[in-house]
């Protein structure tokens, strides 16, 4: 489970227009954006350690352009190109890029030097001129006009590159009152590059059975749930008993992942619960075993629901950081609120957080997480066979709402366009994140070919 990093190339394009009077020194160009590239480079580690500069290359004709050596150069590790306009005519330069089979995101040298840099810059004609040229010819482009900009569209191609690598173990299969709704997972193959290998639950439960509850590595998860939970809920069997076994589950899923190499995981819930039930009697949801995956930075959905974790994939990789996944169990268009509710929430993204029981029943050990009020979010499915998106923007109204029908974990949305909203859903499982993400979400969208429906 390796870490995922995009490797992108700066290649400064300057194309001199043939007039006496309009002669740009290369040297003085180079200087300049060697200096705010470092300034780039450092800005970009403070907020995304993923995304990496390569060493830049400068192109000023032609002839460099269709050089076989420089073109080899700039493709060389690279995973995206940042093409940056210093001007004089570099159309042809900033055009060409597109043919070397990456992504481009194109700057202007001088939107590099403007005090605002998340806000505003100065693209130049000629980056305007290709960045149409390059969208004509179906070429993968973006612009951006400052450093927020590059961060945001290097950000999409970290999640394409993140999709096209990720190897996924299945434990079990979609659950049957979902496997209907869901996109089969050989589509999601032959679709999205993805590779899945299904594990049977038996494997995984003589897995768990098999690690013991006197293990350090067991006692040191006990003893970290513990010790960053607010409290333990009211259980009617031993609760550390049901942590223990939590642990040794969610022990007996990551030794499986690493294993196997897997990046991402799913599980039939339900189906798990109900085999362990059957050969013990008890209840062992793997609840706080997906929330630690999640915090590891692993998606991991519940109810070996794809389309789902399609969607955490993404919104994971988009982000930088674990996400949530759940069920939309209240829809409320007069208050322009919804409700997202599950036991699975990760606990490095809530303020606090206790252990209670599985939807109150007094067995099985879960998270009921409280998230900070007033954040934004954004809250996104993927629907069956990938066609649409829904793209939902929103603020934290609260959470720590009560009611025993739900899951332990439930978060309230402020939103508007509800009915919209309504008409437009795709299924049950949303996933939220910190932060609005859905200008890059519809630019990931499109490059699947998918459909975005924003709303909000």
């Amino acid at each position: 489970m390796g870490e995922l990093v995009l490797n992108v190339r700066p290649v400064v394009s300057l194309y001199p227009k043939l007039y006496s009077w309009w002669r740009i020194p290369e040297e003085s160009v180079w200087r300049v954006a060697r200096k705010l590239l470092g300034e780039l480079r450092e800005y970009l580690r403070a907020r995304d350690a993923r995304i990496r500069l390569l060493e830049p290359i400068l192109i000023s004709s032609i002839d460099d352009l269709y050089s076989q050596e420089t073109r080899t150069r700039i493709v060389s590790g690279a995973d995206a190109i940042l093409a940056i306009n210093a001007g004089a005519g570099s159309q042809p330069i900033l055009i060409g890029l597109g043919d070397l089979g990456l992504p481009v995101v194109i700057l202007g040298l001088a939107s590099m030097g403007v005090e605002e840099r998340e806000v505003e810059g100065i693209p130049g004609p000629e980056a305007l001129d290709a960045y149409g040229e390059l969208r004509r010819r179906g070429f993968s482009a973006r612009l951006a006009v400052g450093f927020g900009d590059v961060l945001k569209w290097l950000r999409a191609y970290i999640c394409l590159k993140g999709l096209k690598s990720s190897r996924i173990a299945l434990f079990g299969t979609p659950a049957s009152y979902i496997k209907e709704v869901v996109t089969p997972l050989e589509y999601l193959e032959g679709r999205l590059g993805l590779e899945f290998e299904v594990i049977p639950l038996e494997e995984l439960i003589e897995a768990y059975e098999g690690m013991s509850a006197e293990l350090s590595e067991v006692r040191e998860v006990v003893k970290h749930v513990k010790g960053t939970a607010s409290s333990i809920g009211a259980f009617k069997e031993d609760a550390d008993k049901a942590l223990v076994d939590a642990a040794r589950l969610y022990l007996a899923m990551r030794n499986m992942l690493e294993e196997r190499g897997a990046t991402a995981t799913a599980i039939d819930c339900f189906g798990f619960m109900d085999m362990v039930y059957e050969r013990s009697g008890v209840l062992r949801p793997p609840c706080i075993a997906l929330s630690l995956l999640r915090d590891e930075g692993i998606p991991a959905a519940c109810e070996a629901d794809l389309d789902a974790l399609v969607t955490m994939m993404i919104m994971s990789a988009i982000s930088g950081k674990p996400v949530f996944m759940g069920n939309l169990t209240y829809i409320s268009p007069s208050k322009g609120v919804i409700r997202i509710s599950h036991c699975t929430i990760p606990t490095s993204i809530v303020k606090s957080y206790d252990v209670v029981s599985f939807h109150e029943s007094g067995f099985g050990a879960t998270v009921r997480g409280r998230v900070e009020e007033g954040v934004e979010v954004t809250i996104a499915r993927a629907a069956k066979w990938l066609d649409r998106m829904l793209i939902v923007r929103g603020t934290v109204l609260r959470s720590g709402v009560g009611g025993p029908l739900e899951c332990a974990t439930r978060v309230e949305v402020k939103v508007g366009g509800i009915e919209r909203f309504v008409e437009e859903v795709e299924g049950d499982h949303h996933v939220l994140a910190y932060g609005d993400w859905s200008d890059v979400l519809c630019h990931v969208c499109r490059m699947l070919g998918t459909e975005p429906v924003v709303i909000g």
